[in-house]
């Protein structure tokens, strides 16, 4: 799995040609990249990346597919996610606060003591637990949708069941 700093490194690298492999090393070694801040990122896929640890603040990513990722102990706050999937991510022990999500998609995710506090979501695509966990802590949802269909989450037990059932009921969420 990749680190933040081999992925950010990699991508400073390819924008701006003043970073050489010297320069690069010396920043996985210093781990200069953790904090990530007021920085845009666009069009890319981050395929098994480790966000672990990791600040990142005040940034944008747009048309971005983050794919098996895995937050742990990871804070990330004001940032805006325009046209973002996310699919297969683990979230444990992270905070996501003051985040815009917008025509974000996200599948099988796992967010385990991973709050979201006072986020939006807007023409979203959520899955059960992503679904269970914007309505908590202040999140706002509005033209939200299920992605996937009720009557298959048959491996979904207990009240995230029930909460995504009651959800479509009162009209809260479309099926896709």
């Amino acid at each position: 799995m990749k680190t933040l700093t081999r992925f950010l490194n990699a991508s400073f690298a390819e924008n701006t040609h003043t970073h050489t492999q010297t320069n690069l090393e010396a920043g996985l070694e210093n781990g200069i990249y953790e904090i990530i801040e007021n920085e845009t990122l666009e069009n890319r896929v981050l395929e098994n990346l480790n966000l672990s640890g990791s600040l990142i603040t005040y940034t944008t990513f747009k048309s971005v597919t983050f794919k098996s990722c895995v937050f742990f102990g990871s804070k990330i706050e004001n940032c805006t996610f325009i046209n973002c999937t996310f699919i297969d991510c683990k979230f444990s022990f992270s905070h996501v606060d003051y985040c815009d999500f917008r025509a974000c998609s996200f599948n099988s995710m796992v967010w385990d003591f991973s709050p979201m506090a006072k986020c939006a979501f807007s023409f979203c695509a959520l899955d059960t637990h992503t679904a269970y966990f914007s309505e908590k802590e202040g999140n706002s949802l509005a033209s939200c949708y299920a992605s996937v269909a009720i009557e298959d989450e048959g491996a979904v037990a207990g009240d995230e069941k029930t909460y995504n059932v009651l959800q479509v009921l009162f009209n809260k969420f479309k099926i896709a």
